[in-house]
């Protein structure tokens, strides 16, 4: 009996390093499960299709004659979108992304949206990118380059529209509206007032009804915003200059009770 408990637990040093490890590493995957939030998922996703856009821009340059490298940019930009853990991402053309590519994150954040106002551009943009992602593969098998920039420019065309513009709410603004004009466009830890009254501090995201409606930033400092908002208006008074959005035409509909007091109660924090 002995022995054969020294054979089972002979070594249970080794035995606890080993659980040790592995609550370690479910502890760390865990952690980066529980890091990923809405902002920098949305920025994340824009950068890579920036990147898809700049991997086609450059193929136009091309003096090539034959298609090889017009196709290895398709295959680029492809991986852009697709993220280097997808099971189509072509590790020979490179990564010019990061892992998760556009679509990992448009996937995360569209599986998240539920009734955020935020919800239809990014199903939009996500429909976008699903046909530049299909005329890119064309474009990758393309027999001859009037074949490979038609596919191109269709991708091209769809990317653009993903991207979206600061101007424009809802299904049609794309990533840049939805960071420009809603509560996507506020980083989890930034400081938030009620976009319904005047700023209480700066700097400072306006919100309201999950629409950004402007961004207070002291007059006077450098403050570096994380996304371009497309400032609509620019009001400075008291120190403060205030950039409106383009959401901020909603603010009648939004308030209906038209413009609270503002005080420190307003001041809170986007989770």
């Amino acid at each position: 009996m002995a022995e054969l408990r020294r054979k089972l637990f002979g070594r249970p040093s080794r035995w606890l390093a080993a659980a040790a490890a592995a609550l370690v590493l479910v502890g760390a995957g865990a952690a980066v499960a529980q890091e990923r939030e809405a902002h920098a998922e949305a920025v994340a996703a824009l950068a890579d299709i920036d990147v898809a856009i700049r991997e086609l821009s450059a193929a136009s340059n091309l003096m090539a004659h034959d298609e090889t490298p017009y196709r290895q940019a398709a295959r680029r930009a492809a991986n852009a979108l697709v993220g280097a853990e997808a099971p189509d991402f072509d590790a020979s053309a490179g990564n010019p992304g990061d892992a998760e590519g556009a679509l990992g994150h448009l996937d995360w954040l569209v599986a998240r949206a539920g009734n955020n106002v935020w919800g239809p551009a990014l199903r939009g943009a996500h429909v976008n990118l699903e046909v530049a992602k299909a005329s890119l593969d064309q474009a990758a098998r393309a027999d001859g380059l009037e074949e490979f920039w038609s596919q191109a420019s269709s991708a091209l065309q769809a990317l653009l529209v993903a991207a979206g513009r600061e101007s424009t709410l809802g299904a049609l603004g794309g990533l840049h509206g939805a960071l420009a004009t809603t509560q996507l466009g506020v980083a989890a830890d930034a400081a938030t007032v009620s976009g319904c009254s005047p700023p209480t501090q700066a700097p400072a995201y306006g919100v309201a009804g999950g629409y950004l409606l402007y961004v207070a930033i002291p007059a006077g400092a450098t403050t570096e915003l994380p996304v371009s908002i497309g400032a609509k208006t620019i009001a400075v008074a008291d120190g403060t200059i205030v950039l409106r959005t383009a959401a901020s035409d909603l603010i009648d509909r939004i308030c209906p009770a038209g413009p609270a007091k503002s005080g420190p109660d307003s001041t809170q924090r986007h989770e």
